[in-house]
């Protein structure tokens, strides 16, 4: 480590001391609200009960539902290579949790990750010891990252990203522990050559690889038919959109825009997904304040006739909105900075997307998209109102918008095939070198 790191680490070391005598009454208070339950805070603070199986295990880490779902592809290459190691996959979220264990197969385990203060880090290396670990995405969690270094545990980073604004920040207030962190992996593999000009702001070209986006292959989980027929049965036909994980500053926006297409299309209803559910109860004040009528699905409610919105404040059904709805107008991209949310999974559900012009956080995906003319971007409330109603109202729109969307996803599939053959086999080469 630099010498110039020492402080900064220190600081955070320190401080992740302080939070390890306060995790348990944060994990309970989040237990409250609904975010954990007993056996997430045992694991998450270091107890573990599982044995850990004989042989090679590899560690992978995925925050939550969409970075672990982008590892799966990579786990069937593991596996279906080397017959003998086994996988531990690591979440942060119960929902997470839930996903994961319906996919799980006899070479694998789920397990939540350690909240990353020193004493919960260790009791996890003790127990699981694992061989070599891959991380996903941006998770940097620099108690683990240096403790496995420490113990010479091989380790790589999968389908990294960093957006511009990220790589500022880190830059401006934690860059030489962000290139400290880097160096402990043996090698970066990143999303595209956006996120490959970030990360080299802080590792050399030789430690980076730019690969497609993962979550290409990442096909999520069909929704429940008995969910779904359900809500088939009780909207007759009502033309439906979705407007998906919404920013609190964006609520009267979508408001106002559900009443400029109901005003153009009587009966129509409108999924509106906030982007924390928490938030559910200062969303459902505006649109009263609108006169709209709304149901709520986390009170067990479902839309009759007289329902315009829909409030979807549940964690992991996203899969359901997507399928029950023909358009999609996805969420955090309206005002700035925004950042976007991810067009894969509704692209897979063959629901049309719809965006505004702040997608940074998904630069190339987007730019991907807009290229086979697969999502609309608009600019102005009136774009927005227009683009909802004349897909709603337009089938051959919607149907030419799916067909380009799905010849993306095959095209992206091929590209993602190859990357994961050659991150699987050089993980695999680390994984069987003498150890140290």
């Amino acid at each position: 480590m630099k010498s110039g790191l020492q402080l900064t680490y220190g600081v955070y070391r320190f401080l992740s001391r302080i939070y390890g005598k306060l995790a348990l009454f944060h994990l309970q208070w989040r237990k409250r609200r609904g975010k954990e339950h007993e056996e997430s805070i045992l694991q998450k603070t270091g107890h573990y009960t599982l044995p850990r199986p004989e042989g090679r295990l590899i560690r992978l880490h995925g925050a939550s539902v969409g970075e672990s779902a982008a590892l799966t592809p990579l786990i069937r290459e593991l596996l279906r290579l080397d017959p003998t190691i086994r996988i531990l996959l690591t979440t942060g979220t119960i929902t997470s949790g839930k996903v994961i264990a319906a996919a799980l197969t006899d070479r694998m385990i789920h397990q939540f990750a350690p909240l990353d203060y020193p004493k919960a880090v260790e009791k996890f290396y003790a127990h699981w010891r694992p061989d070599l670990e891959i991380y996903a995405e941006s998770e940097l969690w620099a108690n683990a990252i240096f403790y496995a270094k420490s113990k010479n545990i091989p380790l790589f980073l999968v389908n990294g990203r960093m957006s511009a604004g990220s790589a500022r920040r880190r830059a401006e207030r934690a860059g030489r522990l962000t290139e400290d962190l880097l160096a402990c992996f043996e090698k970066i593999y990143v999303q595209g050559y956006d996120n490959y000009r970030n990360y080299g702001l802080f590792a050399p070209n030789h430690r980076l690889q730019p690969t497609e986006n993962l979550k290409w292959m990442a096909q999520p989980p069909p929704p429940s038919v008995t969910a779904l027929q359900s809500l088939l049965g009780a909207l007759q036909d009502r033309p439906c959109f979705c407007v998906m994980s919404v920013a609190p500053n964006e609520f009267a926006y979508f408001a106002e825009r559900f009443l400029e297409v109901k005003a153009r299309l009587p009966g129509a209803l409108c999924v509106f997904t906030p982007r924390h559910p928490d938030k559910a109860d200062e969303a459902e004040v505006i649109f009263q304040q609108k006169k709209l009528t709304t149901a709520r699905r986390s009170l067990g409610k479902i839309p009759d006739r007289s329902t315009d919105i829909y409030i979807a404040d549940t964690v992991g059904e996203a899969s359901l909105w997507f399928a029950l709805c023909p358009v999609t107008f996805m969420g955090k991209s309206v005002f700035s900075p925004g950042g976007g949310q991810n067009p894969i999974e509704p692209f897979y559900a063959k629901s049309v997307v719809i965006t505004g012009k702040n997608t940074d956080n998904f630069t190339e995906i987007y730019r991907d998209a807009e290229r086979f003319s697969c999502v609309i971007r608009t600019e102005t409330p009136k774009e927005t109102s227009d683009a909802i109603f004349y897909l709603l109202t337009h089938k051959e729109l919607r149907e030419k918008a799916l067909q380009n969307a799905e010849a993306l996803l095959k095209f992206k599939a091929r590209g993602v095939k190859s990357d994961i053959a050659d991150m699987a086999r050089n993980i695999l080469a680390v994984l069987r070198r003498p150890k140290r």
